[in-house]
């Protein structure tokens, strides 16, 4: 086993004679860069792999680039990097490396996936779906991408994922090793308790939610009839409904952000009732996200805002 240290990242290898796998990784500083470029080749020999959970927990790292070299990205590679927000792809990396389970496993706020290019735009942000949000990776190596046919083959697979019911895969994961991810943040997986299954829906739906948000946010090539879909799909699960999912979606995981909130009132339209029962669900340390529902009005808002204080 070797190591090299890039950008503050110490890089543990396994080598294979004519390549080089990653296959952990550590810090070595405190002045660590928020971005971390994987270099082609270390010691004079290419790097085609990343190994299962070589970047788990590496929460400094805002953007990773994987060269063009890799072949193979492990189960969990880059699980639980909680600040990680781009994965660039570079330009001439095979596309079958997205096949190991859960890479982005707890990186919640990885938003764009570049595949050949290390520039963030509507396509890499719907292209972080498939591997982040939905079980269909296979999205990203086919022969589509980007095209017009793509972003109907992105919508079928949406649907369909949303249709299924929200315990499906539960015993799955629970069962396939991931000892260093927990649902709740509180017990490993492989050591889950039943009742935690109840922290797994939620999240299941959380996700969903957010699937169905961040299509009708960037609707490049989305019909009519998908539109409605994933409309209906939110309202179904906005605030005094059976679930309230994608209330809690923004919530939890988008309450710092304004134009997300903003996004969300024009999709599900809430009643005066609605509003004002987010607003009592809104901490007081959430006082941005309570001032904006306090100013919102719609056609059904009555004058009982009037009476609301922040």
């Amino acid at each position: 086993m070797g190591e090299t240290t890039i950008s503050g990242y110490k890089l543990n290898t396994e080598d294979h004679g004519d390549y080089v796998y990653i296959i952990g990784c550590t810090t070595k500083d405190i002045s660590l860069s928020d971005e971390l470029e994987i270099p082609e080749t270390i010691d004079g020999k290419a790097v085609t792999g990343i190994e299962r959970k070589a970047f788990l927990q590496q929460s400094s790292l805002r953007k990773i680039v994987v060269p063009g070299t890799v072949t193979y990205i492990g189960d969990w590679a880059f699980s639980q990097c909680r600040q990680l927000e781009t994965f660039v792809l570079k330009k001439g990396a095979c596309v079958d490396a997205f096949v190991g389970r859960g890479i982005f496993e707890g990186s919640e706020r990885l938003l764009n996936i570049c595949v050949g290019y290390d520039k963030p735009d509507e396509l890499s942000l719907l292209a972080a779906l498939p591997v982040k949000k939905l079980p269909a990776a296979y999205l990203i190596k086919d022969p589509s991408f980007g095209l017009e046919e793509w972003y109907r083959k992105l919508d079928m697979a949406i649907i369909d994922y949303l249709k299924q019911d929200d315990i499906e895969g539960y015993s799955d994961r629970a069962l396939c090793g991931e000892e260093d991810i927990s649902y709740d943040g509180v017990g490993s997986v492989d050591g889950e308790l039943p009742g935690e299954s109840a922290a797994y829906l939620k999240e299941v739906g959380k996700n969903k939610a957010g699937l169905a948000f961040a299509r009708l946010t960037n609707m490049v090539y989305i019909t009519g009839e998908t539109k409605d879909y994933l409309s209906g799909y939110m309202i179904s699960r906005s605030k005094g409904c059976e679930s309230e999912t994608a209330w809690y979606y923004i919530l939890e995981d988008r309450y710092d952000d304004t134009k997300a909130l903003d996004d969300y009132l024009d999709i599900v339209k809430p009643d005066a009732k609605a509003v004002k029962e987010m607003i009592e669900d809104v901490p007081a340390s959430k006082a941005l996200l309570r001032a904006k529902l306090i100013g919102y009005k719609s056609e059904d808002i009555s004058d009982f805002f009037d009476e609301l204080t922040i």
